[in-house]
């Protein structure tokens, strides 16, 4: 089986099939990742865990690792004629969709883990990938949001499944909230919110920082918030932006880091402020730390935070409300521990890991059983 994903660098997606990928059953499931642009930070660790991973092509410059990742897939489809092709984001689908159809190669998947905002600045890849979806044997949402966008788009429903994404139970078990202020020098009595989320518009930093304004006057005297994630090119706006606000002392900007956990353990309050998202896997693992969340409600965000229960929902670009929400919490901290149980509950109840691999399997295998080249009871499968 072959998993086509553009590159394994650091997000949601990569971090997902880092979850998922080394559980599904090697007894019966080969899987190699083919990357179209290269070689990426999650390589070597997926390898350690007995997944191949190859690259389609390593040239760097735009132009020419287009060509070289589509002439690269296709070698490699045609060489290796895997099984399954299952295709993450959207330029590995446009690549490897079109490679896996030119070759006439059956049981290929799609997943989307994300709006299809994207497909109004990019009509052209819009339209191929329309017609791609109706040459797909299944189509994977991970929200229930995605997958009426998806219907919308003309995806036939005995194609579609939802499968939300998955997480281990507790992401760091061993992490006491002290230890981990400690580690980040971060007082006792500090209120700390925490945002996962690389810095790219519609990430909506910019608002969060306005709703922070608005209520830093009715926050705790000492509070701080931890940006974590990479900055795609407007870090340097958001703190400028800051410090107009008079809010420089209060931000973090921590940039992208491997270990996530120590920055939610060390949280009271989890943000996340999107005006897109499919299901964010970094409010699900703050969910699952016992984090009350406070989010936008677009995509499947409210999929896994219910307004009123788990945190707080609100309307994008609404930053008076954000506000709203964002002192209630910081000033309340029995509703804080309520809302954090009750995430964590949530998550263990549609959010385990082993669930979503399960998930997996069987379209895997209800797949191999159609095409009627293998089964569970004879062969691995390539």
């Amino acid at each position: 089986m072959a998993v086509v994903i553009p590159r394994l660098g650091i997000g949601g997606t990569e971090h997902h099939l880092l979850d998922i990928l080394p559980r599904i059953d090697r007894h019966w499931f080969d899987i190699t990742v083919v990357t179209t642009r290269g070689a990426g930070p999650l390589d070597e660790e997926l390898r350690q865990q007995g997944i191949s991973v190859v690259y389609a092509t390593t040239a760097r410059k735009r132009l020419l690792s287009l060509v070289g990742s589509f002439f690269g897939t296709m070698k490699y489809l045609r060489r290796e004629r895997p099984d399954i092709v299952h295709f993450f984001l959207p330029e590995a689908y446009f690549i490897g969709g079109l490679c896996s159809v030119l070759l006439g190669q059956g049981n290929r998947v799609m997943s989307r883990r994300s709006l299809n905002l994207y497909h109004r600045r990019r009509r052209f890849s819009a339209t191929i990938e329309r017609w791609l979806h109706r040459r797909m044997d299944v189509v994977i949402a991970n929200s229930n949001a995605v997958a009426k966008e998806l219907a919308d788009e003309g995806v036939a429903r005995d194609q579609l499944r939802t499968v939300y994404s998955g997480i281990s139970a507790d992401i760091d078990a061993a992490m006491t909230p002290s230890i981990a202020r400690q580690q980040l020098a971060l007082d006792d009595n500090m209120m700390v919110f925490v945002g996962v989320a690389n810095l790219i518009p519609y990430k909506g930093h910019r608002d969060l920082l306005e709703a922070f304004a608005i209520a830093a006057p009715r926050f705790p005297d000492n509070w701080q918030f931890l940006a974590v994630g990479r900055d795609d090119g407007i870090g340097a706006q958001l703190r400028d932006h800051a410090e107009t606000l008079g809010l420089t002392d209060n931000i973090r900007w921590v940039g992208e880091r491997r270990d996530v956990p120590i920055f939610l353990k060390a949280s009271d309050v989890a943000v996340l402020t999107s005006h897109e998202e499919g299901l964010p896997k970094s409010i699900i693992e703050a969910m699952a730390a016992g984090l009350p969340c406070v989010v936008t409600g677009v995509g499947g965000t409210p999929e896994a935070v219910i307004d009123g229960v788990t945190g707080k929902v609100v309307a994008v670009h609404d930053t008076a409300a954000l506000a709203e929400a964002l002192v209630e919490l910081a000033n309340d901290p029995e509703l804080r521990a309520q809302f954090g149980r009750a995430a964590k509950a949530r998550v263990d109840q549609l959010f385990r890991v082993e669930t979503c691999v399960a998930e997996y399997e069987r379209i895997y295998e209800t797949l191999i059983e159609r095409s009627g080249e293998a089964s569970r009871a004879s062969m691995p499968m390539r």
